[in-house]
């Protein structure tokens, strides 16, 4: 069971990534939920939350469903990846961004207007945009990681 929801979910995050289907299925931009950390390669750590520790990938391409991304964090649990937060600045990168999340995984449940989530197996994908700060996190949170509150936003 936790094999083929790795691979769903991996094959449904490649296509909100890139917009459509990808020829790596391999994973998160050719990371597996669960991969090890050193066999990523290089990371820059940036920081440590909730017992998740968080990269950023140099030269990671920042786009996604249209959208500027600031940036993208792996978030690895025991050296292993557990999820992936990615943050964006502005109304219109939020609202491309939930196209593309409401096209690949259709209506989301809301918390409220700027705080929704997609239950995706034993994981899930929240998002959250704050119209104050023009701020937006969109968080995948993979099986590995479901106890953890930090990808998902704090909510």
């Amino acid at each position: 069971m936790g094999k083929k929801f790795s691979l769903l979910f991996v094959s449904l995050l490649i296509l909100v990534i890139t917009g459509g289907p990808s020829d790596a299925l391999d994973g998160f931009r050719g990371f597996l939920w669960g991969q090890s950390l050193s066999s990523t390669g290089y990371m820059k750590y940036v920081g440590e939350l909730d017992g998740l520790r968080y990269y950023v990938k140099m030269n990671d391409r920042l786009s996604m469903g249209g959208a500027a991304l600031d940036e993208i964090k792996y978030a690895f649990e025991s050296g292993r990846l557990a999820g992936v937060v990615i943050s964006s600045m502005g109304s219109r990168n939020a609202w491309l961004i939930l196209e593309s999340l409401k096209e690949t995984y259709g209506t989301p449940s809301k918390r409220d207007a700027n705080n929704l989530y997609w239950p995706i197996g034993k994981g899930g994908l929240f998002y959250r945009f704050s119209p104050h700060s023009q701020r937006l996190f969109v968080s995948f949170l993979s099986e590995l990681a479901t106890e953890r509150s930090s990808l998902g936003g704090h909510w």
